[in-house]
């Protein structure tokens, strides 16, 4: 649903995965990928910070909340470090466009 462009629908199904199981990472991650999606940050940055909790080697999770922090003020550019090299740490692929932005 996230790749079709479907956020709500995405949305809805991750909201009845964490129903069904509230400790999965994957759907709290995804559930914070579809917020950003519909433009609400800090749910988004809350349930990938949830995910992070639960599975704290999810490389992917860090890559996007540091996504998403990198678009904050200084005190969250420097969380999108951090999770930056967590990601690229437990073998995410270095983005030479995050690496400029969080200069």
């Amino acid at each position: 649903l996230l790749r079709s462009g479907d956020s709500q629908g995405a949305r809805d199904a991750l909201l009845l995965a964490i129903e069904r199981d509230p400790k999965s990472a994957d759907a709290l991650h995804y559930l914070g990928v579809a917020l950003d999606q519909q433009g609400d940050r800090k749910r988004a940055i809350e349930e990938i910070e949830k995910a992070i909790a639960i599975s704290p080697g999810y490389s992917e999770a860090h890559f996007n909340l540091a996504v998403l922090y990198s678009q904050g003020g200084a005190e969250e550019r420097e969380k999108a470090r951090s999770h930056y090299r967590t990601a690229v740490d437990l073998g995410a692929d270095p983005s030479h466009e995050l690496d400029e932005l969080l200069r």
